[in-house]
Protein backbone atom coordinates (compact mmCIF):
# COMPACT_ATOMS: atom_id res chain seq x y z
CA UNK A 1 0.00 0.00 0.00
CA UNK A 2 2.12 2.35 1.18
CA UNK A 3 6.29 3.34 0.57
CA UNK A 4 6.84 5.51 4.30
CA UNK A 5 10.26 7.94 2.85
CA UNK A 6 12.42 9.93 5.01
CA UNK A 7 14.55 12.27 2.91
CA UNK A 8 17.06 13.81 5.10
CA UNK A 9 20.54 15.78 5.03
CA UNK A 10 22.74 15.56 8.33
CA UNK A 11 19.69 15.57 10.69
CA UNK A 12 19.72 16.64 13.86
CA UNK A 13 19.91 13.37 15.76
CA UNK A 14 16.66 13.93 18.30
CA UNK A 15 14.68 14.72 16.24
CA UNK A 16 15.56 12.04 13.48
CA UNK A 17 14.83 9.50 16.32
CA UNK A 18 11.57 10.85 17.60
CA UNK A 19 10.83 10.66 13.69
CA UNK A 20 11.80 7.38 13.60
CA UNK A 21 9.75 6.07 16.71
CA UNK A 22 6.32 7.95 15.44
CA UNK A 23 6.72 5.64 12.10
CA UNK A 24 7.25 3.05 14.09
CA UNK A 25 4.52 3.54 16.16
CA UNK A 26 2.19 3.52 13.25
CA UNK A 27 -1.14 1.76 13.94
CA UNK A 28 -1.70 0.64 10.24
CA UNK A 29 0.02 -3.29 9.94
CA UNK A 30 2.91 -3.46 8.86
CA UNK A 31 2.28 -5.72 5.87
CA UNK A 32 0.91 -2.82 4.52
CA UNK A 33 4.35 -0.45 4.35
CA UNK A 34 7.30 -0.46 3.58
CA UNK A 35 10.10 2.05 5.48
CA UNK A 36 12.85 4.17 3.14
CA UNK A 37 15.18 6.39 4.54
CA UNK A 38 17.01 8.53 1.58
CA UNK A 39 20.34 9.58 2.86
CA UNK A 40 21.48 12.66 1.01
CA UNK A 41 24.75 12.94 0.79
CA UNK A 42 24.88 13.09 4.58
CA UNK A 43 28.65 14.00 6.25
CA UNK A 44 27.95 11.13 8.57
CA UNK A 45 25.80 8.06 7.37
CA UNK A 46 22.53 8.53 8.69
CA UNK A 47 22.52 4.67 8.98
CA UNK A 48 24.88 4.96 12.29
CA UNK A 49 21.68 7.01 13.79
CA UNK A 50 19.00 4.19 13.43
CA UNK A 51 18.31 2.31 16.54
CA UNK A 52 19.91 -0.92 16.27
CA UNK A 53 16.56 -2.43 16.71
CA UNK A 54 15.14 -0.69 13.72
CA UNK A 55 17.91 -1.44 10.82
CA UNK A 56 16.33 -4.88 9.78
CA UNK A 57 13.22 -2.70 8.96
CA UNK A 58 14.30 0.47 7.59
CA UNK A 59 15.92 0.81 3.95
CA UNK A 60 18.72 3.22 3.75
CA UNK A 61 19.70 4.79 0.17
CA UNK A 62 22.30 6.97 -0.69
CA UNK A 63 22.00 9.83 -2.87
CA UNK A 64 25.13 11.53 -3.53
CA UNK A 65 23.84 14.26 -5.27
CA UNK A 66 23.00 17.12 -2.68
CA UNK A 67 19.46 18.91 -2.83
CA UNK A 68 16.02 17.69 -1.92
CA UNK A 69 14.94 17.08 -5.73
CA UNK A 70 17.36 14.55 -6.35
CA UNK A 71 16.74 13.11 -3.18
CA UNK A 72 13.15 12.90 -3.51
CA UNK A 73 13.54 11.55 -7.36
CA UNK A 74 15.80 8.61 -5.80
CA UNK A 75 13.04 7.98 -3.30
CA UNK A 76 10.02 7.59 -6.13
CA UNK A 77 12.48 5.15 -8.12
CA UNK A 78 13.10 3.26 -5.17
CA UNK A 79 9.68 3.25 -3.94
CA UNK A 80 7.73 -0.44 -4.48
CA UNK A 81 4.45 0.44 -3.72
CA UNK A 82 1.16 2.48 -4.79
CA UNK A 83 1.45 5.30 -2.57
CA UNK A 84 4.43 7.43 -1.39
CA UNK A 85 4.49 9.08 2.10
CA UNK A 86 6.92 11.60 2.25
CA UNK A 87 8.11 12.36 5.94
CA UNK A 88 10.43 15.33 7.07
CA UNK A 89 12.80 14.27 9.22
CA UNK A 90 11.47 16.62 12.10
CA UNK A 91 8.02 15.67 11.45
CA UNK A 92 6.34 13.35 13.89
CA UNK A 93 3.34 11.73 12.35
CA UNK A 94 0.33 11.07 14.66
CA UNK A 95 0.03 6.89 15.44
CA UNK A 96 -2.96 6.62 13.01
CA UNK A 97 -1.55 8.82 9.99
CA UNK A 98 -1.08 5.85 7.55
CA UNK A 99 -4.36 4.00 9.14
CA UNK A 100 -6.27 7.41 8.36
CA UNK A 101 -4.40 7.77 5.09
CA UNK A 102 -5.65 4.39 3.99
CA UNK A 103 -9.29 5.35 5.11
CA UNK A 104 -9.32 8.44 3.01
CA UNK A 105 -7.77 7.05 -0.02
CA UNK A 106 -10.05 3.64 0.12
CA UNK A 107 -13.16 6.29 0.25
CA UNK A 108 -12.47 7.82 -3.12
CA UNK A 109 -10.38 6.14 -5.78
CA UNK A 110 -10.00 9.82 -7.47
CA UNK A 111 -7.47 11.03 -5.11
CA UNK A 112 -3.79 11.37 -6.88
CA UNK A 113 -2.40 13.39 -3.85
CA UNK A 114 -3.23 14.47 -0.28
CA UNK A 115 -2.01 15.88 2.93
CA UNK A 116 -3.16 17.01 6.40
CA UNK A 117 -2.64 19.13 9.60
CA UNK A 118 0.88 20.66 10.70
CA UNK A 119 0.68 21.66 13.52
CA UNK A 120 3.80 23.13 15.04
CA UNK A 121 6.39 22.31 18.15
CA UNK A 122 8.49 25.65 18.64
CA UNK A 123 12.21 24.82 20.53
CA UNK A 124 11.57 28.88 20.51
CA UNK A 125 8.05 31.03 20.79
CA UNK A 126 8.39 33.55 17.85
CA UNK A 127 7.78 36.90 19.10
CA UNK A 128 4.28 38.44 17.87
CA UNK A 129 5.57 40.66 14.90
CA UNK A 130 6.27 37.13 12.86
CA UNK A 131 4.06 35.24 13.44
CA UNK A 132 1.90 36.33 10.55
CA UNK A 133 4.72 34.99 8.74
CA UNK A 134 4.99 31.50 10.25
CA UNK A 135 2.74 29.85 7.49
CA UNK A 136 6.39 29.62 5.33
CA UNK A 137 6.96 26.77 7.84
CA UNK A 138 5.13 24.27 6.63
CA UNK A 139 2.57 25.22 9.07
CA UNK A 140 -1.04 24.50 8.30
CA UNK A 141 -4.00 24.41 10.78
CA UNK A 142 -6.95 23.48 8.63
CA UNK A 143 -10.29 22.96 10.67
CA UNK A 144 -11.98 20.93 7.83
CA UNK A 145 -11.31 18.90 4.68
CA UNK A 146 -10.38 20.39 1.41
CA UNK A 147 -10.49 18.63 -2.07
CA UNK A 148 -11.21 18.94 -5.57
CA UNK A 149 -9.70 18.69 -8.89
CA UNK A 150 -8.09 22.26 -9.12
CA UNK A 151 -5.23 24.11 -7.97
CA UNK A 152 -6.58 25.82 -5.10
CA UNK A 153 -4.29 26.42 -2.36
CA UNK A 154 -6.17 25.14 0.28
CA UNK A 155 -6.78 21.79 -1.23
CA UNK A 156 -2.82 21.71 -1.99
CA UNK A 157 -0.63 18.96 0.22
CA UNK A 158 2.94 20.55 1.47
CA UNK A 159 5.58 18.15 1.30
CA UNK A 160 5.72 17.18 4.99
CA UNK A 161 3.18 14.13 5.03
CA UNK A 162 2.36 14.50 1.27
CA UNK A 163 0.37 10.93 -0.04
CA UNK A 164 1.15 11.13 -3.76
CA UNK A 165 0.47 8.42 -5.92
CA UNK A 166 3.39 6.38 -7.03
CA UNK A 167 1.92 6.80 -11.00
CA UNK A 168 1.75 10.78 -10.26
CA UNK A 169 4.97 10.75 -8.69
CA UNK A 170 6.80 8.86 -11.80
CA UNK A 171 5.17 11.06 -14.00
CA UNK A 172 6.92 14.26 -12.36
CA UNK A 173 10.05 12.89 -11.99
CA UNK A 174 9.81 12.40 -15.89
CA UNK A 175 9.11 15.85 -16.53
CA UNK A 176 12.28 16.42 -14.58
CA UNK A 177 14.30 15.00 -16.22
CA UNK A 178 14.59 16.99 -19.17
CA UNK A 179 13.02 20.35 -17.13
CA UNK A 180 16.15 22.15 -15.37
CA UNK A 181 13.66 25.01 -13.95
CA UNK A 182 11.57 22.58 -12.63
CA UNK A 183 14.70 21.03 -11.19
CA UNK A 184 15.77 23.96 -9.09
CA UNK A 185 12.00 24.62 -7.44
CA UNK A 186 13.23 23.14 -4.03
CA UNK A 187 16.14 23.43 -1.23
CA UNK A 188 20.06 22.71 -2.31
CA UNK A 189 22.51 23.99 -0.29
CA UNK A 190 21.68 27.55 1.70
CA UNK A 191 18.79 28.00 -1.00
CA UNK A 192 15.64 28.06 0.37
CA UNK A 193 13.80 27.21 -2.42
CA UNK A 194 10.41 25.59 -1.61
CA UNK A 195 8.02 24.93 -4.61
CA UNK A 196 8.66 21.32 -5.95
CA UNK A 197 6.32 19.66 -3.44
CA UNK A 198 3.19 22.30 -4.96
CA UNK A 199 4.78 21.14 -8.23
CA UNK A 200 4.43 17.79 -7.38
CA UNK A 201 0.81 17.75 -5.87
CA UNK A 202 -0.73 19.70 -8.99
CA UNK A 203 1.01 17.11 -11.30
CA UNK A 204 -1.98 14.60 -9.75
CA UNK A 205 -4.78 17.71 -10.99
CA UNK A 206 -2.51 17.74 -14.52
CA UNK A 207 -3.14 13.93 -14.41
CA UNK A 208 -7.10 13.78 -13.67
CA UNK A 209 -6.75 13.35 -9.80
CA UNK A 210 -8.35 15.08 -7.11
CA UNK A 211 -5.72 16.29 -4.42
CA UNK A 212 -6.52 17.37 -0.75
CA UNK A 213 -5.84 18.24 2.58
CA UNK A 214 -7.55 16.13 5.51
CA UNK A 215 -7.69 16.88 9.00
CA UNK A 216 -7.46 13.23 9.96
CA UNK A 217 -3.81 13.33 8.66
CA UNK A 218 -2.00 14.94 11.70
CA UNK A 219 1.46 15.60 12.71
CA UNK A 220 3.89 17.82 14.46
CA UNK A 221 6.27 19.54 12.74
CA UNK A 222 9.24 20.44 15.23
CA UNK A 223 10.09 23.99 14.59
CA UNK A 224 13.91 25.30 15.71
CA UNK A 225 14.68 28.57 17.15
CA UNK A 226 16.58 29.92 14.09
CA UNK A 227 13.51 29.39 11.31
CA UNK A 228 11.54 31.88 13.66
CA UNK A 229 14.20 34.16 13.63
CA UNK A 230 13.78 37.55 11.63
CA UNK A 231 16.93 36.78 8.86
CA UNK A 232 15.57 33.21 8.31
CA UNK A 233 12.12 34.53 7.98
CA UNK A 234 13.32 37.45 5.43
CA UNK A 235 15.49 34.78 3.48
CA UNK A 236 12.74 32.37 3.49
CA UNK A 237 10.42 35.46 1.78
CA UNK A 238 12.96 35.76 -1.11
CA UNK A 239 13.17 32.25 -2.02
CA UNK A 240 9.59 31.64 -1.55
CA UNK A 241 8.51 34.77 -3.69
CA UNK A 242 11.43 33.79 -6.48
CA UNK A 243 9.86 30.17 -6.55
CA UNK A 244 6.57 30.83 -6.72
CA UNK A 245 6.70 33.34 -9.18
CA UNK A 246 8.90 30.62 -11.23
CA UNK A 247 6.60 27.58 -10.59
CA UNK A 248 3.39 29.95 -12.09
CA UNK A 249 6.05 30.70 -15.30
CA UNK A 250 6.73 27.11 -15.54
CA UNK A 251 2.76 25.84 -15.10
CA UNK A 252 0.89 28.98 -16.66
CA UNK A 253 3.69 31.31 -18.57
CA UNK A 254 2.57 33.45 -16.10
CA UNK A 255 5.36 36.95 -15.88
CA UNK A 256 5.17 38.27 -12.59
CA UNK A 257 4.17 42.10 -12.33
CA UNK A 258 6.28 44.52 -10.53
CA UNK A 259 4.23 46.92 -7.86
CA UNK A 260 4.86 50.18 -8.65
CA UNK A 261 7.40 52.54 -6.84
CA UNK A 262 4.65 54.82 -5.90
CA UNK A 263 2.40 52.17 -4.27
CA UNK A 264 5.44 50.25 -2.64
CA UNK A 265 6.67 53.87 -0.80
CA UNK A 266 2.94 54.00 0.04
CA UNK A 267 3.03 50.76 1.83
CA UNK A 268 6.02 50.98 3.24
CA UNK A 269 5.59 54.98 4.68
CA UNK A 270 2.10 53.06 6.46
CA UNK A 271 3.76 50.16 7.90
CA UNK A 272 6.94 52.80 9.34
CA UNK A 273 4.22 55.38 10.95
CA UNK A 274 2.97 52.07 12.72
CA UNK A 275 6.20 50.91 13.48
CA UNK A 276 5.95 47.59 11.74
CA UNK A 277 9.28 47.70 10.57
CA UNK A 278 9.61 43.74 10.03
CA UNK A 279 6.61 44.11 7.37
CA UNK A 280 8.39 46.91 5.86
CA UNK A 281 11.33 44.39 5.37
CA UNK A 282 9.22 42.00 4.18
CA UNK A 283 7.38 43.74 1.62
CA UNK A 284 11.30 44.38 0.41
CA UNK A 285 12.01 40.23 0.37
CA UNK A 286 8.94 39.78 -2.00
CA UNK A 287 10.06 42.28 -4.52
CA UNK A 288 13.64 40.66 -4.61
CA UNK A 289 11.79 37.53 -5.48
CA UNK A 290 9.69 38.97 -8.43
CA UNK A 291 12.87 40.96 -9.41
CA UNK A 292 15.25 37.63 -9.76
CA UNK A 293 12.07 35.79 -10.93
CA UNK A 294 11.78 38.34 -13.89
CA UNK A 295 15.27 37.96 -14.95
CA UNK A 296 15.55 34.17 -14.50
CA UNK A 297 12.65 34.02 -16.94
CA UNK A 298 14.07 36.35 -19.07
CA UNK A 299 17.11 33.98 -19.45
CA UNK A 300 14.65 31.05 -20.36
CA UNK A 301 12.98 32.90 -22.87
CA UNK A 302 16.15 33.42 -24.64
CA UNK A 303 17.57 30.10 -24.51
Amino acid sequence: MFSVIICTYNPDPVKFIRALRAIEQQTLVVDEWEWIVIDNASSTPVSTLIPDELKNRIAVIEEKEPGLTPARLCAINAAKNEWIVFVDDDNVLRSDFLFSAKKIIDSNNKLGAIGGRLVPEYETDPSHDVVNHLFMLAIRLSEKDAWGMDYAWDKTPFGAGMVIRKTVASHYARLLSTDNARRGLDRNGKSLMSSGDVDMAHTAVDLGFEIGVFTALELIHIIPSFRVQKNYLLQMMRYNSLSNHLLFYIRFKRVPTLVSRWRRAKQHLRYWKRGQWFESAMLRAQDWGARKAILRIKSMSSQ
